[in-house]
């Protein structure tokens, strides 16, 4: 086998080509010839590779310094100054680096993380292990994309200061709280901070968003989603709700009291009070069926954004829904007709009755 010294002059030789097609092939060799002599390298050898290695490489087109890259990417022995160059590189050069380098210490990838595009964030972000003090710099300099995909990384670690930044990007974006929410590791008070936070915030915006679809389309998504209103209540039997008052006028402020108060049964009792729907009928729109049917519910008796937003609440209180399932129901309550509502409320009425008769 060939000694470090007599590589080295062999080095000094090759690095002297002129042509381009030369040097190309030179670095192939000059990196062949740093495998080949890696385990009895020290130090100093080492980097004196990397010298000539990155005296080469960047005399030469993107493609070469790309091919270098991924050679080096997992060699604990590559040279550190050689590394580091290569993840400061344009992002189709420095990818492999920054997402699989063993060479890379954390003060580099702060550094890097703090000096660099998004794309060179986003593969810092990938790696197999990630330090609260490298996703910590990311959270402060990284965009959503790579927010998201970094709290979708297992093997991250993260501080408490990095968790509050995190939840408080997740509040504008849903795909960061669905990355958080899988994870083991975030508290749970934390992400049913997150869940009140998003909800509220989402109910605000989208109560004033304007209308952007027709009212045949309306009637459509009514006359789709009337049916969940119909469907028999799974499991079977429902308690019996317990009796309101003779003569007590039921309001949708009282609705709304029952709803915050989680008092569920007595919520159900009010909107089939309130609509003529049968108990059961109401109980499964509000807790089974799509949250579209319980807008059309509300939205027939002109309830408030809030308390449909109440009624969601007191539902994921026992059943967990998906943030943007929540969002997707408020916007279309919000570009929902009333008139069409309450044609779709009559629709479910007279079939209850042909039920009740035969």
């Amino acid at each position: 086998m060939q000694d470090t010294r007599g590589c080295l002059l062999e080095l000094q030789q090759l690095a002297s080509s002129s042509t381009s097609t030369s040097r190309d092939k030179t670095l192939d060799r000059v990196t062949d010839l740093f495998f080949l002599t890696s385990k009895s390298q020290g130090v100093t050898e080492r980097e004196v590779f990397g010298d000539v290695m990155e005296r080469i490489a960047y005399e030469l087109e993107t493609e070469a310094r790309a091919r270098l890259a991924l050679r080096l990417a997992e060699v604990e022995e590559a040279p550190h100054k050689l590394v580091f160059k290569l993840a400061s590189d344009e992002i189709n050069v420095a990818r492999p680096i920054l997402e699989k380098s063993p060479c890379l210490s954390d003060d580099d990838l702060v550094h890097l993380a703090g000096s660099s595009g998004q794309a060179h964030l986003h593969a810092i972000s990938s790696r197999g292990e990630l330090s609260a003090t490298v996703t910590d710099a990311l959270v402060d300099h990284g965009n959503d994309t790579v927010l998201t995909n970094m709290a979708g990384n297992m093997g991250a670690e993260f501080s408490n200061r990095g968790l509050e930044k995190l939840t408080m990007r997740s509040q504008d974006n849903a795909n960061i709280f669905s990355a958080l929410e899988v994870r083991a590791d975030v508290p749970a008070e934390i992400l049913d901070e997150m869940k009140r936070t998003i909800a509220i915030k989402l109910w605000t915006e989208v109560a004033g968003m304007p209308s952007s679809i027709t009212g045949k389309e309306i009637d459509a998504i009514v006359e789709a989603k009337a049916s969940e209103l119909n469907l028999d209540v799974p499991g079977g039997k429902v308690p019996a709700p317990p009796k309101i008052k003779n003569g007590q006028k039921i309001t949708e402020e009282m609705v709304l009291a029952f709803a915050r108060s989680r008092m569920q049964t007595q919520a159900i009792q009010c909107l089939s009070l309130i609509s003529g729907i049968s108990f059961a009928r109401v109980s499964h729109c509000l807790l089974d069926a799509d949250l579209s049917a319980l807008a059309v519910l509300c939205k027939a008796h002109s309830f408030k954004n809030t308390t449909l937003a109440a009624l969601i609440q007191l539902r994921t209180a026992s059943y967990p829904l998906h943030v943007r399932i929540i969002a997707d129901a408020m916007r279309q309550y919000d570009l929902l007709d009333a008139a069409t509502a309450r044609h779709a409320i009559q629709v479910v009425r007279k079939r209850s009755a042909k039920v009740e008769k035969s």
